[in-house]
């Protein structure tokens, strides 16, 4: 009998010491929206001020499945678009997930409001505790939690700043299209006046080397034989 119960507290140890060892591994696979936005600001963070490489690209890159497939796809769309451009600011210039340029040192997570099949949850800077500074909206998603957007405040939020840009870009591009045809038409028009210059100036030259009375005598087209 005691051996059968030394049993079932190893089995229950050993069951209970996996699940932590799961849950240390996978950190966002929280029970509530509010843990999972906690637990990817307590890890992005250190990200943002470790001062190495770039913490937006390390979140999409290794937890790619926190981020909708729309969501994460317009990311990677604007970071692309700024690599194509890196004299010019065309994608976006801030943290999107602080929504800052300048991030606070401790970000904490505060009210929780279910709406439709989103939730939102209110993430609050150490500068001020009034306003939130970022509000994640998440879904579930195969078991677990994922982001499905950042709302800015004012009725702004990341995916309609990401299309606005997206935007901004394809009427950039026409724009620098047009410029370059008029660039180029203007350019051949002046190349063509300088040709047309420069033959009337080599018919003048030539006309002075005949006589009047010759050079009135001949046909156009003789006289052009001539010159040639």
């Amino acid at each position: 009998m005691i051996l059968l119960a030394v049993h079932v507290y190893a089995v229950l140890g050993l069951q209970s010491f996996r699940a932590n060892a799961r849950q240390a591994k996978a950190p966002f696979a929280a029970t509530s929206p509010r843990r999972f936005v906690q637990g990817f600001y307590d890890w992005y963070l250190p990200q943002a001020f470790n001062g190495k490489g770039d913490p937006e690209e390390d979140a999409l890159k290794s937890k790619k499945a926190l981020f909708s497939p729309e969501l994460f796809r317009a990311l990677m769309d604007d970071r692309k678009a700024q690599s194509k451009d890196p004299s010019e600011v065309v994608g976006l210039d801030f943290d999107p997930f602080l929504n800052s340029q300048d991030p606070a040192k401790h970000y904490s997570v505060g009210k929780t409001e279910h709406k439709g099949q989103d939730w939102l949850v209110s993430v609050y800077s150490s500068y001020s505790t009034k306003e939130p500074a970022v509000t994640a909206q998440v879904e579930r998603s195969n078991g677990g939690w994922r982001f499905t957007n950042f709302l800015y405040g004012k009725g702004d939020n990341l995916l309609l700043v990401l299309r606005k840009l997206k935007k901004d870009r394809g009427g950039r591009s026409i724009s620098d299209l047009g410029s370059r045809i008029s660039s180029e038409l203007g350019s051949r028009i002046s190349e063509l006046g300088t040709r047309n210059s420069e033959l009337g100036t080599t018919i003048a030259f030539r006309a002075r080397r005949f006589p009047k009375s010759v050079f009135l005598s001949l046909e156009p087209t003789k006289c052009l034989s001539k010159w040639h």
